[in-house]
C-alpha cells in the first residue's frame, strides 16, 4: 500500500496545480497588456508623425489669398511659381506653386522628391573634401567651363534626373522643400498646391539656383486604364522642369 501510495504522489505532484495555471495565466495578460500598449504608441507616434506634416501643408494653402490661388490656376503653364527669384529671410518661407496637366489623359506626378538646388552663387566650386562648403554644393560632374566661366550643364542634369539615380547631390543640402508626394491630375486641370522651403542653419546667405523636375509615375494606358508607370532604361519620364533661384538672407 505504501509503494502504490508513493506512485500516485510522484505522478500528481507532476501536475500543474492551480497557483501554478493561475500565475501563468496572470502573466500571458500582463504581456498581452503591454504588447497591445506598445502598438498602440507605435501607432500614434506614426499618425502624429505623418499626420503633423500633412495639416501643416493644409494650413499653409488655407492661408493663401484667393488673387494668389486664381492667378496660379489660371496659368497655362505646366508648372507655375509666382516669383522665379523666391526670398528668404530667416529659417523658411511658405510659397504655392500650381502644376497643370497639358497631355491628353489623366496622370500622376511625383512632386515632393524632384526639387534640387544645384548651385550657390560666389561659393566655391572646388577644394579638399574637408571644405565644407565645396562639400554642400553642386557635384563638379554637373559643372561645365567656357571662356574662364563656370556654368551649369543643365542639359546633363535633366539626362540624370530621369534616371531611377537622380543626381549625385550633397548629401547635407543647404536646402529642402515640403510639399506633397505626389498628385494625380485629370487632363487640362491645375491644382495649387502649398510648398516649404526651409534652409539649413549653417547656409551662407546667397542667391541659390534651383529646379523642379516633376516625373510622371501614373498614366491612361493603352487599354483605358490609369495604371502606374514602370521606369524604362533612362528612368521616368520628366514631365516639365522649372528653374528658379531661391534668395536667401540672415
Amino acid at each position: 500500500m505504501k509503494i502504490r501510495g508513493d506512485i500516485m504522489h510522484k505522478l500528481f505532484s507532476r501536475l500543474p496545480t492551480k497557483k501554478g495555471s493561475l500565475s501563468l495565466s496572470i502573466n500571458a495578460i500582463v504581456v498581452l497588456i503591454l504588447a497591445i500598449t506598445m502598438l498602440g504608441l507605435g501607432l500614434a507616434f506614426i499618425r502624429n508623425l505623418f499626420g503633423g506634416a500633412v495639416g501643416k501643408l493644409q494650413d499653409i494653402y488655407a492661408g493663401l489669398s484667393e488673387e494668389d490661388k486664381t492667378t496660379l490656376a489660371a496659368s497655362q503653364d505646366e508648372i507655375t511659381l509666382l516669383q522665379s527669384d523666391l526670398k528668404v529671410s530667416g529659417r523658411e518661407v511658405q510659397v504655392p506653386f500650381a502644376l497643370r496637366n497639358i497631355r491628353a489623359d489623366k496622370i500622376g506626378l511625383r512632386i515632393r522628391k524632384n526639387f534640387y538646388c544645384f548651385d550657390a552663387i560666389g561659393v566655391p566650386k572646388t577644394g579638399t573634401p574637408t571644405n565644407q562648403l565645396a562639400n554642400n554644393v553642386l557635384n563638379q560632374i554637373y559643372l561645365g567651363q567656357a571662356g574662364g566661366v563656370v556654368s551649369v550643364d543643365t542639359a546633363k542634369i535633366e539626362t540624370d534626373l530621369k534616371s531611377q539615380n537622380g543626381l549625385t547631390l550633397p548629401t547635407t543640402p543647404w536646402i529642402t522643400f515640403l510639399t506633397y508626394d505626389d498628385r494625380d491630375l485629370p487632363q487640362a486641370k491645375s491644382d495649387v498646391l502649398p510648398l516649404t522651403v526651409r534652409v539649413a542653419a549653417g547656409a551662407p546667405p546667397t542667391t541659390y539656383s534651383c529646379a523642379f523636375a516633376p516625373v510622371i509615375i501614373r498614366a491612361v494606358d493603352s487599354a483605358s486604364r490609369f495604371s502606374s508607370i514602370s521606369p524604362g532604361a533612362t528612368g521616368f519620364d520628366i514631365y516639365a522642369t522649372k528653374y528658379f533661384n531661391i534668395v536667401y538672407s540672415k
